[in-house]
């Protein structure tokens, strides 16, 4: 029998049932079969794909300038029918420091939940990339323990301020008179799954079956779905981290 690894961010989680149905997927004439690891260290799970331990990953779109290996893109989360497909992300402050400009911001301390994060660490990179003048060569990124952690660390002062995914403030409606709501990037892509070359053509084509319009009610996180990305937005995302890395000097 076949056995490939599927790895996942564990801040994003994955439903058993999705693990089943992949399983399920490829009859038992095919002897394939799919295991499931949680990684807390995106970095290690990163490396793991890039040494070809990992045939399959989901994880947040933020990781794929990071990648040195080859990738396929099958399938992009989402939030599932009558929902917005991409990601909004807002600066938020207290609302003491809701005047203080961008500029002033690349000198404070900025919180993220890891520079993998699309919505915490790309987007305010992308965002002061292309509204300042003249930034700082390094931003002080404070890193925290999770999006709930990120949005009390601006509430009591850890941090100065922190992009945050709006699907997260909607959890948390008893912050929305104590923070700012400041300016916001839209259209971030959803967390992707990925693959490589260890999966043959035929199971390629089959994951793509399976994923190109799934539910999951089940799903215990943010999103209930999966879908055919959007290559375009992708696109869009990747020119943007470009730039970001050019304005910053980054060397990865």
């Amino acid at each position: 029998m076949k056995r490939f690894r599927l790895a996942y961010d564990d801040n994003l989680g994955l439903p058993k049932d999705f693990l089943d149905d992949l399983n399920r997927s490829f009859n038992s004439d095919s002897k394939i079969h799919f295991q499931a690891e949680a990684f807390h260290d995106i970095g290690e799970l990163i490396k793991a794909f890039d040494r070809r331990e990992i045939a399959l990953a989901f994880l947040p779109a933020g990781c794929l300038p990071y990648l040195r290996s080859s990738y396929g893109v099958f399938a992009e989360a989402s939030f599932g029918p009558f929902r917005p497909e991409a990601l909004r992300s807002v600066l938020r402050t207290r609302l003491i420091d809701s005047r203080m400009s961008l500029e002033e911001l690349t000198s404070r301390r900025i919180g993220c939940v890891n520079r993998y994060c699309t919505t915490s660490y790309w987007a305010p990179m992308i965002l002061l990339s292309a509204n300042v003048s003249r930034p700082k060569s390094t931003i002080d990124f404070v890193q925290l323990d999770g999006f709930d952690d990120m949005i009390a660390a601006v509430v009591d002062g850890r941090i100065d301020g922190a992009m945050i995914w709006e699907a997260v403030m909607e959890h948390h409606p008893e912050f929305e008179g104590v923070l700012s709501n400041g300016v916001g990037i839209n259209d971030l892509p959803a967390p992707l799954l990925i693959g490589n070359e260890l999966l043959e053509e035929e199971i390629q084509e089959g994951l793509k079956l399976l994923t190109e319009n799934y539910q999951n009610s089940k799903w215990n996180g943010y999103f209930k779905a999966l879908k055919a990305p959007d290559i375009s937005r992708l696109q869009l995302f990747e020119k943007s981290i470009m730039h970001a890395k050019k304005v910053f000097g980054l060397g990865f």
